[in-house]
């Protein structure tokens, strides 16, 4: 998906918060950007180049204008899955992650779950609340998928003799 060129971020800093941000910031996840002033970024003009190439999905053209992250408390991020992962072993090449960011954004109705629904009938979704849970929701047939390749890989370290049942991912 490409960039919406006529959304603008506004007062919306989700982005500067929820996600870990490594050179030359080395933000950790969960922390607001040491350069929020109130007012957005106070470097905007001269940001680090991981902030200038990040969009998440709205500013990319997912869901509706009025969906924008700070709106509807849920903010959304396509990245690539890396090799060696159990993703990967999957068969999936792109991850979803959808961030709360206010508590509770992704257990009651409204457009965040929406959000999460309509893009997890077609792609896992990794939801990462605030409470620091992890969820994964997606098509029935993806998910069992991953649960084999975890499931593979439990097995592959399981020490010799143990015949303990891994655990089912929740």
């Amino acid at each position: 998906m490409s960039e919406n060129k006529e959304r603008r971020c506004g007062n919306c800093d989700a982005c500067c918060t929820v996600l870990n941000i490594g050179p030359p910031l080395d933000k950790p996840a969960g922390t607001r950007c040491m350069h929020l002033n109130g007012h957005g970024c106070g470097v905007y003009a001269n940001r680090p180049a991981p902030c200038a190439q990040f969009r998440c999905g709205w500013h990319l053209g997912h869901g509706k204008n009025a969906d924008r992250p700070d709106k509807v408390g849920v903010m959304l991020h396509a990245v690539p899955v890396a090799d060696g992962t159990v993703l990967a072993e999957a068969g999936i090449r792109i991850g979803i992650q959808a961030y709360e960011l206010r508590e509770g954004a992704l257990e009651r109705p409204g457009r965040g779950v929406n959000l999460v629904r309509d893009l997890s009938t077609s792609a896992p979704v990794t939801i990462l609340h605030t409470d620091g849970r992890r969820r994964l929701v997606g098509p029935p047939e993806v998910i069992e998928r991953i649960q084999a390749a975890m499931a593979a890989r439990d097995a592959a370290w399981r020490p010799e003799g143990d015949a303990s049942p891994s655990p089912t991912p929740g």
